[in-house]
Order: C-alpha cells, then structure tokens, then sequence
C-alpha cells in the first residue's frame, strides 16, 4: 500500500509515465505506483531501495516511462484512477469467505469503490487481466470478489446462460477473453 511510501519526500510529486499498448501516456505519481508489484519492479520503487532512502537524490530522472504494450488505453487509464484514489483511501479488507453481496457493499465503505463492483463483466474481466498482469493486488482482489458475486448462487446452467456459453469446455477461456 502507498503509505510505506508517504513519508519519503522524494516520491511526492515524483511522476511515472505509463504508455499504453496503443502508445498513450499517462501520468501516475511514484506514490500511487507503489500499489503495483510490476510498477515497483519496473521503476526505482523497489522495497529496498525505497526503505533505504535518505532523501539525497540520485542520478534517476524527474519522470521515468514504462511501456506497458499488453495494457490498454481504457484499462490503464482506470488502473490508474484506482491507484490514485486507493492511496489516499485504502479499501477494507475483503472478507473470506464472501459475505452476502448487500454485505460486501457495505463493508466497502465508500461509493468509488462499490461503485467499480457495478460496472459489466466485460469491465470486470478486462480489470481483473490488467490488475493480475500489473500486480495490483486490492484491485484484483475487488473485481475478483465482483465476478464471484455475479456467479455466487446460480447453478452451472444458469451460469452458462447468462455468460451464453453453449460448451463446458471452453467456459474459462471465453470469460477471459471478455
């Protein structure tokens, strides 16, 4: 989470640009960046480095690029809108196992981020493919928990139909590719 981080003055206003598969740019403060496993790995936001910081700068660049040619524009571009907003307001933890889905909502706390478990499984599958590759684990734990709440009770054929899948065996990877 990106409190580690809010103490390190070198990261504040500190900007990474992230360029998506269709070659946009996106600005995302270092900060916000350390909620992505891939990011910290990709930048000099790693633990080590981080935790050992005496606020004495370095040879690095004000703003570092980082192309992310599986990402789309869309969903970096949401990826980053949770980022931002998770650092400034981190997200409960979600419950093991499930609860009912008017108490998941609930035990969100807030509107952005109850707001995200609404959107289509089409949005929640491509979230959950951004959030898995961009190692941004609250994210991918939230849309996981979306997708289990729209299956959660329905038996394997009104599964199948409301996804309107016709072969068992291709199940998984037609909700992939949505």
């Amino acid at each position: 989470m990106c409190s580690k981080y809010n103490s390190n003055d070198n990261l504040h206003g500190s900007q990474i640009t992230l360029i998506s598969m269709e070659g946009d740019k996106f600005n995302i403060t270092k900060e916000a960046c350390s909620s992505s496993g891939l990011l910290k790995n990709m930048t000099n936001l790693n633990s080590s480095q981080c935790d050992d910081c005496d606020g004495s700068d370095s040879e690095e660049e004000d703003n570092e690029n980082v192309n992310l040619d599986n990402i789309s524009s869309f969903c970096l571009k949401e990826a980053i809108s949770f980022m931002e907003y998770y650092c400034k307001n981190p997200m409960p933890k979600i419950q093991a196992p499930l609860p009912p889905k008017e108490v998941f909502l609930e035990n969100l706390g807030n509107d952005f981020y109850r707001d995200l478990t609404k959107k289509n499984t089409d949005y929640i599958c491509s979230m959950i493919k951004t959030s898995n590759y961009m190692d941004i684990q609250p994210l991918l734990n939230l849309m996981c928990a979306s997708f289990a709440n729209i299956i959660k009770g329905k038996t394997p054929e009104e599964i199948k139909d409301y996804f309107g899948f016709d072969d068992d065996d291709s199940i998984p990877k037609k909700i992939m590719r949505k």
